[in-house]
């Protein structure tokens, strides 16, 4: 399996203070001071960690385009128009992108008004995550075979064999395709020139020799992600309810609550309409729902209605068959006496009383 590497790179002082990712020297470094990449990458170096910022290395940028705006960053003058514009080392240009700003209202995008950011990943061992302003992304030259189509992206025109050609930029040559070859020094250190190596010591290998020695595949950087801009944020509302003052043989009763908004100017209209139909909806809900707490009320009422309805009916249905089953009795027969009548005289005398 093939082995991605980027490249690493060394160090140099300008007046006495450090540029720390270096591809190459430059005519901006103190003399004496450059450190290529296999020597600042060792272990125990004091700036090692400069060794391996593959997305925030800054290069060169030509001179204005001829409508004023900023020129394309480079790493070689002969890339530029005007050569004599060229300066060797711009703080905004990285081999990655473009983090100019041409001082316009587009934030550097392209006219979207909003600033766009690139996360820059330092690649190895001491690799950090930042963020640099993007404008757009820095673009190489190729290498093209004579006759044919195919092509390959490179750091130089130093890296073309014999009969190809050199084509000084192409669109599509972003930092991920630059092929580069490597310095060895008990590791094959990926650096953009063979004049990195700098020592007999230290055997250069070509892009192709990586592949088929060290079955490695040496590239310039690997492009960091584009963040979009935040998204604007809205004005905190706040509540301020108010109660009014009613006659103390009632209770107080609140008025409804009155929004004050802290309204920014810089927020549109329209995110503005958004928030206070959200407002409006929360209101029209809470109504809807104190409309159905009223029916659910009245609907329990009812309900109790009835049912005590029925209880009382029932109680009535009962007491009236109590009623007919009493009428329905027999009726207790009555015996009338026969009248008696008694002689008085008739008794005494057949009792044996006389006078």
């Amino acid at each position: 399996m093939v082995e991605k590497r980027t490249g690493i790179y060394g160090i140099c002082f300008q007046d006495g203070k450090l540029l720390c990712g270096v591809a190459q020297e430059l005519d901006v470094c103190d003399e004496g001071t450059w450190r290529p990449p296999h020597v600042v990458a060792v272990s125990g170096y004091e700036h090692r960690t400069c060794a391996y910022t593959a997305t925030s290395t800054k290069i060169g940028r030509c001179g204005p385009e001829f409508d004023g705006s900023l020129g394309a960053c480079s790493n070689f003058a002969s890339r530029c128009d005007d050569p004599d514009a060229y300066v060797s080392r711009d703080p905004t240009c990285f081999v990655t992108h473009d983090g100019g700003d041409d001082g316009g209202d587009d934030g550097g995008d392209g006219g979207s008004g909003e600033e766009v950011r690139v996360d820059t990943l330092q690649i190895g061992p001491f690799g950090s995550k930042n963020s640099a302003s993007f404008r757009r992304w820095t673009t190489y030259g190729k290498c093209v075979p004579p006759g044919m189509n195919d092509h390959r992206c490179v750091w130089s025109p130093d890296d073309c064999t014999e009969g190809e050609f050199y084509v000084r930029n192409d669109p599509e040559c972003t930092a991920d395709k630059i092929e580069l070859g490597a310095c060895f020094k008990g590791y094959a250190y990926c650096t953009v020139s063979k004049d990195n190596c700098n020592n007999p010591t230290v055997p250069y290998y070509t892009h192709q020799d990586m592949l088929d020695t060290f079955d490695a595949d040496c590239y310039l950087a690997a492009l960091p992600a584009i963040r979009a801009p935040e998204p604007p944020t809205l004005a905190p509302v706040t509540f301020a309810p108010v109660e009014a003052v009613v006659a103390s043989t009632s209770a107080p009763v609140a008025t409804p609550a009155t929004f004050q908004r802290d309204v920014d100017d810089s927020i549109p209209e329209s995110q503005l309409e958004i928030e206070e139909s959200l407002t409006t909806d929360s209101s029209a809900e809470s109504s809807t729902n104190s409309g159905l707490s009223m029916a659910l009320t009245i609907g329990i009422a009812v309900g109790c209605a009835m049912v005590v309805g029925m209880a009382l009916g029932l109680a009535m249905s009962r007491q009236q068959r109590r009623n007919r089953r009493k009428k329905r009795r027999r009726p207790v027969r009555t015996v009338v006496a026969e009248e008696i009548i008694i002689d008085d005289d008739e008794e005494l005398s057949e009792g044996g009383w006389s006078n």
